[in-house]
């Protein structure tokens, strides 16, 4: 019974010593960074600024002092998580090492009560050598342990992975932000300057309908006025107002078709900077 049980949990009291060493260290550090984070600052008591002001008035220097200052604060924000989590992952294992050990210690001493009782007869063999302990719950606490230590393992890869990031890769997301930047800046402005344009096009277009009315409602005064004077209006009277009825419906089809196709052209290009403004936060929140 002892030599299955050992096989089952190989030295359970050896691995949690590194691992409570680790969690300890772990959590000096935590509690480093969690005093660092409590001093006095009178900066911390103002209102930050945020969009457009936050920038305003600044320098391209000071920009970029400010970008590398938030970039700094986000990779803080997520060494900080990662600890925390592989922290938690510690105790979790930590648990489960002392739920093991308390298991340990009863089976041991059932099995030395066992040992002290009178032997059994061959009929109540069968129910004394019965297994005292739940072993489906000890199979189910060795596979938590091992996949706890699984998932531990791959966040201290992780960690080790973050921290080992070279200074190029910080840059190359740095340029990879401000072209992104850039290039959104300049869509937004383009499409500031595509809808006063249509604005104005549609002013246009208004004052054209209200003089093409104006127009037609006089022809159609004069018209009625020489039908009931019994005057016959003269050809080139009737293709003057004809020409200028069509040059209006044409004009008019020429403003539409312009505002149409800037509608459509801001639309598109509006809908690409938003799909590149998303595209780029997903990329930036992994």
């Amino acid at each position: 019974m002892d030599d299955i049980f050992d096989s089952t949990f190989p030295q359970g009291t050896a691995a949690a010593a590194p691992t409570h060493e680790h969690h300890t260290a772990a959590g000096d550090e935590h509690a480093i960074i969690n005093e660092g984070s409590n001093l006095p600052d009178a900066a911390a008591h103002e209102q930050p600024l945020r969009g457009k002001a936050a920038t305003q008035g600044l320098t391209m220097e000071e920009k970029k002092e400010r970008q590398k200052l938030q970039n700094r604060r986000a990779a803080e924000r997520s060494r900080n998580k990662k600890r925390e989590e592989l922290t938690a992952l510690e105790m979790t294992v930590n648990n489960i090492q002392d739920e093991n050990n308390r298991l340990r210690a009863r089976l041991s001493t059932l099995l030395a009560s066992k040992s002290a009782e009178q032997p059994p007869s061959s009929g109540d063999q069968e129910l004394i050598t019965g297994t005292p302990v739940d072993y489906s719950h000890l199979g189910k606490l060795q596979a938590e342990l091992a996949s706890a230590k699984s998932t531990l393992m791959d966040r201290e890869m992780e960690l080790s992975r973050i921290q080992g990031g070279g200074d190029e890769d910080i840059e190359k997301l740095r340029r990879d932000v401000a072209q992104q930047n850039t290039a959104l800046q300049n869509t937004q402005a383009e499409v500031k300057t595509l809808h006063a344009l249509i604005k104005q096009l549609r002013s246009e277009r208004d004052n054209l309908a209200r003089q093409k009315d104006v127009l037609t409602r006089e022809i159609e005064a004069r018209r009625l006025l020489r039908d009931s004077s019994g005057e016959t209006p003269s050809l080139s009277t009737n293709a003057r107002a004809a020409g200028v009825e069509r040059a209006l419906l044409e004009l008019r089809g020429l403003i539409d078709g312009v505002i149409r196709s800037w509608d459509q052209a801001s639309l598109t290009r509006y809908r690409a900077a938003d799909v590149a403004g998303r595209t780029f936060a997903q990329q930036t929140s992994r």
